[in-house]
């Protein structure tokens, strides 16, 4: 059977997405599925966090700078791939409270 996704070099489809409250931090992780082979039995994560970032409006009337809330990706969080959805969001949330755990 021909796999229409097999020339691409990384393709999912975000199966899940999570909100995490943790140490006064809010986490996004959405749980992705591999697209890439035919059997779709792999999964991974992406771990973002919602951060304040102020803005600079160059061509606004009011020329004021303002706060906005955006989710920015943590490129350094550990690999995370697993057989299963569920077992994927548990090592994410296991990597996660290890990450920022209560000091």
């Amino acid at each position: 059977m021909h796999n229409p996704f097999a020339s691409f070099d990384e393709i999912y489809e975000i199966t899940q997405t999570l909100i995490v409250n943790h140490e006064e931090r809010v986490f996004k992780i959405e749980i992705l599925q591999s697209m890439k082979t035919l059997d779709r039995n792999e999964f991974s994560s992406r771990v973002y966090v919602e951060t304040d970032i102020k803005v600079n409006p160059t061509y606004s009337d009011d020329h004021l700078s303002k706060r906005v809330r955006a989710w920015s990706r943590l490129v350094d969080f550990p690999w995370v791939k697993h057989d299963n959805p569920d077992g994927a969001v548990s090592q994410t949330l296991g990597f996660l409270s290890e990450r920022y755990k209560q000091k």
